[in-house]
C-alpha cells in the first residue's frame, strides 16, 4: 500500500466512522492552497484557469462517514482532510492526455488503455451502476430517481447474510482491479502533519477542484456480464458510490429527519454501517482459528478502546487464541494472542456500564480494553476466561494477598496504588478513568531537598482543594450560599483535559484529537512544574491530582522531543520543556527518580491511606467527605 504510516483513527472527528482504505493518486493543484486576500485569491483563480498547474502523488485515501482524508505517500506533504459537509460538487473526472501519462506513471489502468477484447471480460471493464429502472448512472451525487434507485438497491437487503458476492469472495477468487476517477470541489479542506510534524490543524480554501484516481478491488464472482453493463450484485460498495450516499445530495444537506447523512443519528448512516458490518462478519476467520486443533468458544462484535479511540471489529475466542479483527477494510491493527501470554483478565466499567473487559500480558506493561455489545456478551467471555488456571481473573481475591504484601512492606506504595486504580476500573486505555496518584511534595523551589523532612511533603489527610485555608475558607462561604446539590468543587481531581494537559508533548495528537484540531493556548499550558504546584494549591478552579508518569519512566512527558509548536505566552516565551525544580538538577529523569523515592519514604508510607480514603475509601461521598472537606459536583 502507499501509505506513509502517519494516519492514525486519532485524525478523525469524534463519533467519525472509519469505513475503509485504497490506494488512490491525487492530481493536486499548485500550490494547494491561494495566497491570503480577496484580490490575490481572484488573481489566483484566473491564473489557475488559463495554466491549472498540478503535482501527482501517491498515497492512501481513507473513506470516513464525515469525510474524505488523503495520505500522501510524501511525508513532506501534509495529510488533506476533505469535509463531505464542504463539499460542493463529486463528479466523474475525464484526465486530459497530460493527466493521462502521469496516471500512467503510477500503474493506472484507464479506459482507453484496455483493448475492445479485454472489455469483454469482467476483469478488465470498467465498472458502470444500473439503478433500479435500469438506466446507466455515473457515481455522482444527484437528487433524481438513480440515488433513490441506488440506495435501495443497496440497502434494501442490509441485515442479510451476505452471500456469493461478499467480502468473503476474496478468500476465494482474485478481486478484479479497478479504478475510480473522481473530481472533488470543496469550499474547504483541513491539511495535518506537514513534514510529519503534529502541528495544529490548518483551514484552506482550495483553488481548483482535488482529482483523484481510487484503486478498487472488486470480488471476481460479484459482478455479472451483459452487452453493456457490468451490474454490481450484493458487492461491498465501491468507494464512489459510498461517498455519494454518504454525501447523499450535495444540495440537500438534510434527509428526511433532519439530520445530515454524515451526522451519527443519520439513518442512512446507520445502515451503511450495518451493511458494512454485516459484511465484514460474514469474512471467513483467521486460518488458524478454524484448523482442527482450535476450538471457536464465542464470536461477536467488539470495541478496542485506546485512548480517544474507538474500533469496532470482530472478536472471537477460541480454546487458545484471542482474536480481534477491526471493521476498517484494509486497516492494519489486527490482534492475535495466545492465551497463554495472557498475564490477568479484568472485569471493566465504561462509560458507566459493566461490558467492558482488560487483558494484561506476561512481559509487557501495556493492556488491551475491549467493550462489548452487552452485559451478557461479556458474561458469556468472562465465563470462558475465568475458568482458566492460569488466569488472574479473580481481582478480590489477588487483593487480599496484595493488600497483605504491602503492609509487610513486600509491595511498593506505587504498585499498591495502581492496583487500587485497577480495582476502581481506572485504566490507562480511558482517559475518562485514568489513573489518578497524589501530588506527594510541596517544595518545587529549593536547590536541594531532603526526602526526610517531613514539611517538604503535602497534608496528604486533605484533598487538594482544602490545602490552602485562604481557598478553602472561599469555598466553604459559597458553599453554604449555595441551593442544592451544594458543592465545594465544580472541577474533578482527574478528567480527560487534566490528563492530556501533562501528556501534550508525549501524546500531541490526542491532544489535537480532544481540543478541536489545536492545542490550547499558550498561557494555559503546561510549562512549569512548580507554577502547575501552585495553581492546584491556590486556584478556586484546579484541585486537579496527578498521573502514574510522575512516578514511572524517563520522563518523556516532560520533554519536548518532536519540537511542537505549543504557542507563545503574553509574556513572550516560547512554551517549549516543562520547567523543573531547582533540585532536578535540569533532569526530567532525576525529577521522576525523586518523585519516585519521595512516594515510597517513610513519610509518605504513614500517611498515604489517608489520601486512599479520599480517594476510594469512605471519605469520597456522604458524611465522610463533607467532614474531609472533600465534596465535588455530582
Amino acid at each position: 500500500a502507499w501509505s506513509s504510516g502517519r494516519f492514525t483513527t486519532l485524525l478523525l472527528q469524534h463519533n467519525e466512522y472509519y469505513f475503509r482504505r485504497h490506494d488512490a493518486v491525487a492530481m493536486l493543484p499548485l500550490p494547494l492552497f491561494p495566497p491570503r486576500g480577496e484580490q490575490c485569491l481572484a488573481e489566483h483563480k484566473d491564473a489557475a484557469r488559463s495554466h491549472p498547474p498540478r503535482e501527482r502523488h501517491t498515497g492512501v485515501l481513507h473513506v470516513c462517514s464525515q469525510s474524505v482524508i488523503f495520505e500522501p505517500t510524501d511525508i513532506a506533504v501534509p495529510i488533506i482532510r476533505v469535509p463531505l459537509e464542504q463539499v460542493q460538487r463529486f463528479t466523474p473526472w475525464h484526465p486530459d492526455a497530460g493527466q493521462c501519462s502521469m496516471l500512467r506513471e503510477c500503474g493506472v489502468i484507464l479506459d482507453s488503455d484496455v483493448s475492445s477484447s479485454a472489455r469483454r471480460s469482467p476483469s478488465t471493464r470498467p465498472r458502470s451502476y444500473e439503478s433500479s429502472t435500469g438506466s446507466q448512472a455515473s457515481p455522482k451525487s444527484s437528487s433524481g430517481s438513480w440515488f433513490s434507485g441506488l440506495k435501495t438497491q443497496i440497502l434494501g437487503n442490509s441485515r442479510s447474510s451476505p452471500k456469493a458476492g461478499s467480502f468473503e469472495s476474496l478468500a476465494h477468487r482474485p478481486p478484479i482491479i479497478h479504478w475510480d476517477l473522481c473530481q472533488i470541489d470543496s469550499e474547504q479542506v483541513v491539511t495535518m502533519l506537514e513534514r510529519n510534524k503534529c502541528h495544529r490543524n490548518v483551514n484552506a480554501t482550495p483553488v481548483q477542484p482535488l482529482l483523484f484516481a481510487i484503486k478498487h478491488l472488486v470480488p471476481a464472482d460479484s459482478v455479472e456480464e451483459d452487452d453493456n453493463t457490468v451490474m454490481a450484485r450484493e458487492a461491498p460498495l465501491e468507494c464512489s458510490v459510498l461517498i455519494t450516499l454518504l454525501m447523499s445530495d450535495a444540495t440537500v444537506k438534510l434527509d428526511a429527519r433532519g439530520a445530515a447523512p454524515w451526522s451519527p443519528v443519520s439513518p442512512l448512516l446507520r445502515q451503511l454501517i450495518t451493511k458494512h458490518e454485516c459484511a465484514c462478519l460474514a469474512l471467513p476467520p483467521p486460518a488458524i482459528a478454524t484448523s482442527g486443533n482450535h476450538r471457536v468458544l464465542c464470536r461477536g462484535r467488539a470495541i478496542r478502546v485506546s485512548p480517544l479511540v474507538e474500533t469496532p471489529g470482530r472478536f472471537l475466542l477460541t480454546d487458545k487464541n484471542i482474536f480481534f479483527r477491526p471493521f476498517c477494510v484494509g486497516e492494519e491493527g489486527e490482534d492475535q494472542v495466545a492465551l497463554t501470554h495472557v498475564l490477568r483478565v479484568a472485569r471493566r466499567r465504561y462509560q458507566l456500564q459493566n461490558t467492558a473487559m482488560e487483558f494484561s500480558f506476561k512481559g509487557s506493561s501495556a493492556s488491551v480494553l475491549y467493550l462489548f455489545q452487552s452485559c451478557t456478551d461479556c458474561d458469556v467471555v468472562w465465563k470462558h476466561l475465568s475458568s482458566r488456571s492460569h488466569l488472574q481473573a479473580d481481582e478480590w481475591r489477588e487483593w487480599e494477598k496484595i493488600r497483605a504484601a504491602w503492609q509487610a512492606g513486600a509491595v511498593s506504595n506505587y504498585h499498591y496504588l495502581m492496583h487500587i486504580n485497577s480495582m476502581a476500573d481506572r485504566s490507562l486505555n480511558d482517559l475518562a478513568q485514568y489513573p489518578v496518584l497524589p501530588w506527594i511534595l510541596a517544595d518545587y523551589t529549593s536547590e536541594t531537598l531532603d526526602l526526610d523532612d517531613e514539611r517538604v511533603y503535602r497534608d496528604l489527610s486533605k484533598p487538594m482543594g482544602a490545602l490552602n485555608h485562604d481557598r478553602l475558607a472561599r469555598l466553604v462561604t459559597r458553599y453554604h450560599g449555595m441551593s442544592r446539590p451544594k458543592f465545594l468543587y465544580g472541577t474533578h481531581y482527574s478528567a480527560p483535559a487534566h490528563v492530556l494537559y501533562f501528556l501534550v508533548r508525549s501524546a500531541p495528537q490526542q491532544c489535537l484529537r480532544l481540543h478541536g484540531g489545536k492545542f490550547d493556548l499558550a498561557d494555559r499550558s503546561f510549562q512549569s512544574i512548580s507554577d502547575t504546584w501552585h495553581q492546584c494549591s491556590t486556584h478556586d478552579a484546579d484541585v486537579k491530582e496527578l498521573i502514574p508518569e510522575f512516578f514511572n519512566g524517563k520522563g518523556d512527558f516532560l520533554v519536548n522531543r518532536s519540537s511542537l509548536e505549543l504557542g507563545v505566552t503574553q509574556e513572550g516565551r516560547h512554551v517549549h520543556d516543562v520547567q523543573l525544580p531547582p533540585w532536578a538538577g535540569g533532569s526530567a529523569a532525576q525529577f521522576i527518580a525523586t518523585n519516585r523515592r519521595a512516594l515510597e519514604s517513610s513519610c509518605v508510607s504513614g500517611d498515604i491511606h489517608l489520601w486512599i480514603d479520599l480517594i476510594f475509601g469512605h471519605k469520597q461521598r456522604g458524611q465522610g467527605a463533607k467532614i474531609a472537606f472533600n465534596v465535588f459536583h455530582p
